[in-house]
């Protein structure tokens, strides 16, 4: 029999297998936030969304990469912590980020980035925020062991605003500086060996090749993470993953199709006054079966749209990134983000190293020397690193969709579109 005065095992490490990185282990903390509904749910949430429609075997699930980014962040920090002593590293702050990594996507709603780009109500946050909400209620609820201090380095380091933007601690999951962290990592890896597209790189440098330096920025000097300057290839080839993932895949003129028939559906059961962003991709799929909707005969019938289209819009026709004060005078054509009109829809669709309007991101990593000046971070011009780095790193397309069987009138209808974009 034991005594009161006998010391307790250590609770034992879960692992879980994954097919990108091996054995994964878990602490008992994230064991039990990986037990509660708000991560299982993620079990029924497609990483791609309705690209299985195109790609069978796009099946992974959030609760697969939510895991792999939680290793990852394991091993950036032990990579941190080696390299670093003086930031004085704990074991317990790396359980932390593996924390965020894990909970990071719990506020997706059905397929994912569909749900957030087309369906949500302006009114609603976005999935950060009623991710970070579904943590507060899930570590109440199942008496979480963090703190209320560790709590808030969690929000910040899922969704960092402000001045944690420039502070290495709050990159590692949502790089917003660079764009470069372990969720980017993980994901393009993972959607690439589950499409079976192969990469052009092999990414394990850019977790063992970080450092923490320091970058002069114009308004402060700051701390932020900064990788060796031998890996700019390996960091360009990461993002150039990113665009043809986004070229070939997640744009796809056919998976798009299919999101429009699964917004579509989604979009009824809102009028329903379903909790949307609380339910899976089932709820939505149910409506194939058992008295199957109009959406729902369409998406097993495989009748979709058909695009009549597609036009990259020249960079000339292209509104300048920072607008001048009367850039509403510009006579560029107005970007039609999702318009139905009549038996047409019109989409204007954004592709390349990053989303969004924000900068070229291979223009805001830092870069340090080992030989020289390890501690020091610095912006490589990318101009006198490669011929074939391109200056440009986003590109912008315009498709036509319909439903009508009168291709004719469709094409018609199609070349008076783009004329203004010519």
């Amino acid at each position: 029999m034991t005594s009161p005065n006998t010391p307790t095992s250590t609770p034992p490490i879960t692992q879980i297998f994954c097919p990108l990185w091996g054995f994964i282990e878990l602490t008992p903390l994230l064991s039990r936030i990986l037990d509660a509904a708000e991560m299982q749910r993620l079990r029924d949430i497609k990483q791609l969304g309705a690209t299985y429609f195109v790609y069978p075997s796009a099946t992974h699930t959030r609760l697969e990469h939510s895991l792999g980014v939680c290793h990852l962040a394991r091993q950036m920090g032990e990579t941190l912590q080696k390299n670093h002593p003086e930031l004085n590293i704990s074991d317990r702050d790396i359980e932390i980020w593996q924390v965020a990594g894990l909970v990071h996507d719990i506020g997706h709603g059905p397929f994912s980035h569909l749900y957030d780009n087309y369906v949500k109500r302006a009114s609603e946050p976005e999935h950060e925020e009623r991710g970070l909400q579904l943590f507060d209620d899930l570590c109440r609820r199942e008496k979480i062991p963090l703190t209320a201090d560790e709590i808030r380095e969690i929000h910040r380091m899922i969704d960092p605003k402000g001045p944690d933007i420039y502070n290495w601690k709050y990159q590692l999951i949502a790089n917003k500086a660079c764009q470069i962290d372990v969720d980017k990592i993980d994901y393009i890896q993972r959607d690439s060996f589950h499409i079976g597209i192969p990469h052009a790189g092999e990414f394990s440098r850019l977790i063992t090749g970080v450092r923490v330096s320091e970058i002069q920025r114009e308004f402060a000097s700051t701390r932020e993470l900064c990788w060796n300057e031998k890996l700019q290839f390996d960091i360009y080839s990461l993002f150039a993953s990113r665009y043809r993932l986004h070229k070939q895949v997640y744009t796809h003129h056919t998976v798009k199709a299919f999101e429009y028939i699964v917004i579509g559906m989604m979009t009824e059961l809102r009028g329903q006054g379903a909790p949307l962003s609380r339910l899976t991709d089932a709820n939505i799929i149910s409506q194939c079966y058992m008295n199957p909707t109009m959406g729902g005969k369409a998406l097993l019938e495989r009748k979709h749209a058909k695009c009549v289209g597609e036009f990259l819009i020249p960079s000339s026709k292209r509104l300048p990134r920072r607008q001048p004060p009367n850039a509403s005078q510009h006579t560029d054509p107005p970007a039609p983000k999702l318009r139905i009109v009549l038996d047409y829809i019109i989409e204007e669709i954004k592709i390349g190293f990053v989303s969004g309007n924000g900068d070229n991101p291979l223009k805001k990593v830092h870069y340090y020397r080992e030989a020289t000046s390890p501690k020091k971070g610095k912006v490589l011009d990318i101009n006198n690193s490669s011929f074939i780095v391109p200056e440009e790193f986003q590109e912008r397309i315009i498709r036509l969709y319909t439903y009508s069987d009168n291709l004719e009138e469709a094409k018609e209808y199609w070349e008076k579109l783009i004329e203004k974009y010519q």
